[in-house]
């Protein structure tokens, strides 16, 4: 029901598909300095997760067991966009219900995640690459691109030949859809700008006062007396004398 692959390096990148996705959201939430990216394919909207009540697989595994032949068949007819021989050759090869009975029902019905709400996934800060098959039963498109709207840098891609299991009815377009999002490098925003280390205005204006005052021509008036060194005053010669 779904794939995990991911690229063990310092910086991760996560693919992940239908129902893991929620377990991807929660790595690249929780550890944001080692995912670089997220690949989700066909995994839904920015919903919380509630283990259904009225579920096929809430019923006894016995039960599921009998009806293991039935739960194959609806599924290719719910997963593929085509129900042909390739597609049930597809189904058989890969073993997609090749699993007890208790393990899928403990699988399907113990999908609680009650923290995986809107304001969880817009806080997820790392591109993230939405692939979605356009005749998916089981994922409306809707919910994709309700995804893509609330996630800070997501990128939805829609396939037209895909249905749930896109990543093997269209494995080429899968394929050239990931290597271009790996190799794919975000803009970096330019380095904030160092504040030029410049004295005020007010320190300038203050300065030059400063300066001004220092000259004492411009401290008294042009009508005082100097009084020279030896302690006798003269006079301006503009100054008028007294008879």
């Amino acid at each position: 029901m779904f794939t995990l692959v991911v690229l063990a390096c310092p910086i991760t990148s996560l693919l992940f598909c239908s129902p893991s996705v929620s377990f991807c959201t929660f790595l690249a939430h929780e550890y944001p300095e080692q995912v670089h990216k997220m690949v989700m394919i066909n995994g839904g909207g920015p919903t919380a997760l509630e283990p259904s009540l009225c579920s096929i697989f809430n019923l006894p595994t016995c039960v599921l067991h009998c009806l293991s032949p039935l739960l194959a068949w609806s599924f290719l007819k719910a997963g593929f966009a085509r129900q042909g021989a390739k597609e049930k050759q597809l189904l058989k090869d890969n073993n997609a219900f090749n699993v007890s009975s208790f393990v899928l029902r403990a699988m399907m019905s113990g999908q609680y995640w009650p923290e995986g709400d809107e304001v969880y996934h817009a806080e997820l800060t790392v591109p993230i690459l939405l692939v979605h098959g356009m005749h998916d039963k089981f994922v409306p498109i809707e919910e994709d691109q309700r995804m893509a709207e609330i996630l800070l840098m997501g990128f939805l891609k829609v396939l037209e030949d895909g249905s749930h299991m896109v990543m093997m009815e269209c494995p080429e377009a899968v394929n050239t859809l990931l290597h271009e999002f790996i190799l794919w490098q975000p803009a970096t925003p330019p380095p904030p700008k160092k504040e030029s280390k410049t004295r005020p205005e007010t320190a300038k204006v203050q300065s030059n006062n400063t300066k001004a005052t220092s000259d004492p021509s411009q401290v008294r008036p042009a009508t005082a007396r100097q009084t020279s060194s030896n302690g006798n005053t003269e006079e301006k010669p503009d100054s008028k004398a007294k008879k």
